[in-house]
């Protein structure tokens, strides 16, 4: 019975505490990507829309945002470390759809007088595959790594003076 299985799942808090670290971190993109699209647009609420109503799928998502990155007046520096940072996220996104997508059941098997219990994810195909501690925390990691460097570039152009277009002149502020 599904259900019963969904229960054991729970009964293991390593794997819902890492299934929880995955899904707060791809949500965290998420607002990073709505900063990052304010500044460029100068409006928050444009910058939401585009993120959150207009795009709702994640590939979607990031194909809006680089476009809208791609054509800014943002300096060719800046938007060279998005697209690095968006390129290697897309890279780890389909994996992040197995994770949060995929349904958890539990899975016996007999090891001569014990029975053995373990958690499989299962996919659209039917192929079961044992849910892996390290490899959740390592997803995490390295969706770290590119939010850190996403977080930097929001905070950035969130500091007024320090956004530069490729057309702007110099600032003559003393």
């Amino acid at each position: 019975m599904t259900i019963t299985s969904v229960w054991f799942a729970e009964g293991h808090p390593e794997i819902v505490t890492e299934l929880g670290r995955v899904t707060v971190r791809w949500s965290a993109l998420d607002i990073i990507l709505v900063e990052i699209l304010s500044s460029v647009l100068e409006s928050h609420e444009a910058a939401r829309q585009i993120i959150f109503s207009n795009n709702n799928a994640g590939r979607q998502r990031f194909r809006a945002f680089q476009r809208i990155v791609g054509s800014s007046r943002l300096d060719e520096h800046t938007r060279k470390e998005i697209f690095a940072a968006m390129t290697a996220l897309s890279a780890l996104y389909g994996e992040r759809n197995a994770i949060v997508h995929e349904p958890l059941q539990t899975e016996y098997s007999a090891d001569g007088k014990r029975i053995r219990a373990s958690i499989v994810a299962v996919d659209r195909d039917g192929k079961r595959r044992k849910v892996n501690i390290e490899k959740l925390k390592a997803h995490s990691a390295a969706v770290d790594v590119h939010l850190h460097a996403m977080d930097e570039i929001a905070l950035r152009l969130a500091c007024i003076h320090e956004v530069t277009f490729d057309d702007d002149p110099p600032s003559s502020i003393p």
